[in-house]
């Protein structure tokens, strides 16, 4: 027996899986390649892992945006420094400067 193509190959496959007999065991009683066997079982399986996941649709929900909070940060002096969103970064690093007792 000499069977044609993955569509052949793959349902060789399934039944040699549901045989309960090892795939050489199942090749010999059907008189198939126990490698064409093995090697369309590999690339059947293979195939499916590589397949991508199925699309869905999710519901998605506008929702009020939480308000940014300051954000505080604890020098290694012990000052605290509190700033709002929307900070100036160069400003920022000019205080840390300074608040940390570096060059002014």
């Amino acid at each position: 027996m000499h069977p044609q193509g993955r569509k052949e190959w793959s349902k060789w496959v399934a039944r040699a899986e549901a045989s309960g007999q090892t795939l050489t065991e199942f090749a010999a009683e059907h008189e198939l390649s126990r490698s064409a066997l093995y090697f369309w079982r590999r690339k059947l399986h293979n195939a499916q892992a590589e397949a991508p996941a199925a699309l869905s649709f999710v519901r998605v929900e506008a929702v009020e945006p939480v308000p940014a909070k300051d954000l505080e940060l604890l020098l290694r002096n012990g000052r605290l420094v509190r700033v709002s969103p929307g900070f100036d970064e160069d400003t920022l690093a000019r205080l840390l400067v300074v608040a940390e007792g570096g060059d002014r």
